[in-house]
Parts: C-alpha cells; sequence; structure tokens
C-alpha cells in the first residue's frame, strides 16, 4: 500500500486502511473503491492523506520478503486508546465544572489518573510485545479529533525512544502518561484558532503558546498526578537553545524525559495531515529533526529515533537524483536511507522496467524526494 495524498488522487484507487474516528466508528472501510463523492466526504472530515492499494502493475515487482507497511500496535488497540484518551478527559472535564460549583476540588483526577494510567500501560505492553518497532506508517487524523489521536500517537513514539534507550518502567510510564496531557491546555483555546485554515499570525501564536500554562495549572488544580508528569505538560514546546515557550529553559533546566517527548511531539505533528496544509513525508521530519539536533533537540535521542523511521516504506514512489522514477522494493537494515528501487520506463515490458538500483550499492545515486506519480 502507498500513502497518498487526496489531491493526487482522480477517483477509482482502493482504499488500503479503513478510516475512524475517535469514537471508534468506521468513516469508510478498507477495500472501498475511491470515488469524487467519497473523496469529497473524507476531506468533510479534515483528512487530507490516505493509504490507497498497490497498483495492479506492482503487485509482481514488490520483493515479497519486504516489510510491509505496519502499524506499530495493533490499529484497534490504537483506536480504542484514542477513544479512552478522549472519553476519560472528556468526562473529567465535565466533573470538574459540577465540583467547581459545588466548591470540591480534585475527587475526579483519581479516576482521570487511574484511566490514563490503564491507558499508559497497555501501550507500552503492545510495544514491548511488538516483534518490530520500526516507524514505517504514518497514522491518518481526523481534524475533528486531532488532538486525542496526537497524543496517542505521541504516547506511542515516546515509548519507543524510552525503551530503546533503556528507561525503568516508572519512567516510561510517567513519559507515556505525559504525553497523553501534554496538550490538555488546548481545551482553553478557541475551536475557530485550533482548526484554521491559515498559518497563525503572531497575535494567534502567542494565544496558541499559553496552552502548556494551561494545561499544567489544570492538571495542577484538580489532581495529585506526580511533579513528572506535569513537567512534561509544562515543558513539551521548550527548546534546549531556550527558543521554545513557555519559560524559555534552556538544555539543563529541562526535565529528561521532556527532551523525549519534544522529538515525538514534532515528528507526529509534522507528518499529519493540519487545517492549513498536508502532511510532511517522514523523510522530511527526519532532515528537520536531525539539522536541529544539539540546537534544539538532544543529538543522542535524535540518533536514536531517527534509527528506527523507515523513510521509503515498500511501495513508496521516488524520484532519484539521476531523474529516473521508481518503486522501493526493500529497505536495507540499518540504512534506511538506502533502499533497493526499480526503476520504471515508459513500458512494463521494457529493459529499463527490470532494473533495480540498490542504493546500497550504488553510492552514487540518492532519491531526491518521495513522488506520487511514476509517469512524467
Amino acid at each position: 500500500m502507498r500513502f497518498m495524498p487526496l489531491s493526487f488522487l482522480s477517483g477509482g484507487e482502493t482504499l488500503a486502511v479503513s478510516i475512524f474516528n475517535s469514537n471508534m466508528q468506521v468513516l469508510m472501510t478498507a477495500g472501498a473503491t475511491l470515488s469524487e463523492k467519497n473523496i469529497n466526504r473524507i476531506k468533510q472530515f479534515g483528512i487530507q492523506s490516505v493509504y490507497i492499494q498497490d497498483d495492479v502493475l506492482l503487485k509482481d515487482d514488490i520483493d515479497p520478503d519486504a516489510e510491509p507497511i505496519m502499524d506499530i500496535i495493533d490499529p484497534k488497540i490504537r483506536q480504542a486508546s484514542v477513544y479512552n484518551v478522549k472519553k476519560c478527559i472528556e468526562t473529567f472535564d465535565l466533573k470538574v465544572k459540577q465540583q467547581k460549583r459545588k466548591l470540591k476540588y480534585g475527587d475526579y483526577g483519581m479516576y482521570l489518573a487511574k484511566d490514563l494510567t490503564g491507558i499508559s500501560k497497555s501501550l507500552i505492553q503492545e510495544i514491548m510485545n511488538s516483534k518490530n518497532t520500526n516507524i514505517s506508517m504514518m497514522n491518518i487524523k481526523n481534524a475533528q479529533d486531532y488532538y486525542y489521536e496526537h497524543s496517542v500517537n505521541v504516547a506511542v513514539l515516546s515509548a519507543i525512544i524510552g525503551l530503546e534507550i533503556g528507561l525503568k518502567i516508572t519512567e516510561l510510564e510517567n513519559l507515556t502518561y505525559g504525553s497523553l496531557l501534554a496538550d490538555i491546555g488546548n481545551h482553553w483555546l478557541s475551536t475557530e484558532l485550533l482548526s484554521s485554515p491559515n498559518l497563525f499570525n503572531e497575535a494567534e501564536f502567542n494565544e496558541i503558546k499559553k496552552h502548556p500554562f494551561l494545561g499544567y495549572d489544570y492538571i495542577n488544580d484538580n489532581t495529585i498526578i506526580n511533579a513528572h508528569i506535569k513537567n512534561l505538560i509544562l515543558q513539551h514546546h521548550e527548546r534546549l537553545d531556550g527558543s521554545g515557550y513557555p519559560k524559555h529553559l534552556t538544555s539543563d533546566d529541562i526535565n529528561p524525559l521532556t527532551k523525549i517527548l519534544m522529538i515525538s511531539d514534532v515528528y507526529d505533528a509534522m507528518t499529519s495531515d493540519r487545517s492549513y496544509r498536508e502532511a510532511h513525508s517522514q523523510i522530511e521530519a527526519i532532515e528537520y529533526l536531525m539539522a536541529n539536533a544539539s540546537t534544539l533537540f538532544d543529538f543522542e535521542l535524535i540518533n536514536v529515533f531517527v534509527r528506527k523511521i523507515i523513510p521509503y516504506p515498500v511501495g513508496t514512489y521516488v524520484l532519484l537524483s539521476n531523474g529516473q522514477r521508481g518503486v522501493v522494493l526493500n529497505n536495507a537494515v540499518d540504512y534506511p536511507l538506502r533502499p533497493k528501487v526499480r526503476i520504471f520506463g515508459d513500458s512494463r515490458n521494457s529493459e529499463q522496467h527490470k532494473f533495480v538500483i540498490d542504493l546500497l550499492e550504488t553510492k552514487n545515486i540518492t532519491i531526491d524526494r518521495i513522488i506520487y506519480s511514476l509517469s512524467a
């Protein structure tokens, strides 16, 4: 299957991965044939990209032993986690409002803590049971529930880094739990602002920058959640050089767990469709993180994280530095930027079509970028 922005679809493609909302309702089932009508329906949910099944042309070309594009965790568990996070936070919000009218505080913080602890532990266990924690799939999110889906994704990515560097289980649980709550301050920002189709202006961005303080104060006032988790909420937009917000902390003042969360948060945000842009590719997100290692992000953590990402999953169309177009057949272990690529000519029977380049051996050719069509 291949990741495709809706803007490149012409109709007739087959949906490869079902699309859900966070109430666990199927918006469109895998196997459905995409038409102009249902493409427009998908767009109404703020979704700008989908996974489609490989073209018939490619079925015999993909290496049968190649690792397919797969979610790190069971998609059903992911969707259930999104649903449960949304449910427990919305219930908590409602109960806090009721408590405040009765001048009571903190009672329902225990329920929130219990629910989120359970979700965190189930995600960690699912990742620990996974045979492969390489990140080859970009998860499709709908705009209506973006922040809940984003929080689960960030929790999963953070847990992968945490496991890779050998965090203790209590640290992993704090990290995953804090990732689920990191953006809770967005509840106090207007829906219009969060779903704006335009890039934020300075005044709007100043409003956005309030959400770590708002989330921290809300959790601090109404729960007995530990300081590590509260610091994750407060600090997740800080940067090592002091250019982040809300306190402009520098490296030594930032919680070590937050340095993991920062990376996961940026990666998932970049590779997600937003109301004002389509998702960036995995390679674009990798390049951004690597370019800012040691300045914005921890260098060693970036190295750990990017080794887990497969930026050109099997089936991806690519443009090579020599101008040829092809499809990724297989990925080299430990060398994700140097896959095997089958070159495509004008005819399936042409010699050019049969030509395979192993970029691990052919050092003078690189992948220029991901493309969405093999025709010129």
